[in-house]
């Protein structure tokens, strides 16, 4: 996760008003742990493409750090 910090930092301040300081985030941390019902995870699958243009349904395991790396890859953050 250190790897792609300043993108998490903005990706829980953007998608759940959460401070990433503030919790555990490890490679293992998915979606599914702070969206527990699929319309959760629908609004949050359309607030990631609205904020960053990336699409994420398709990807196994939802895993953060894959969405992270999927965001840097997707809109050039270095």
């Amino acid at each position: 996760m250190d790897r792609y910090e300043s993108e998490a930092v903005h990706f829980f301040k953007e998608l759940f008003e959460m401070d990433y300081y503030e919790m555990f985030v490890s490679d293992k941390t998915s979606m599914h742990d702070f969206c527990w019902t699929n319309e959760m995870l629908d609004e949050k699958f359309r607030k990631i493409y609205e904020i960053y243009g990336v699409q994420i349904k398709d990807m196994e395991g939802l895993k953060i750090v894959d969405i992270l790396k999927r965001i840097r890859e997707g809109i050039g953050i270095t």
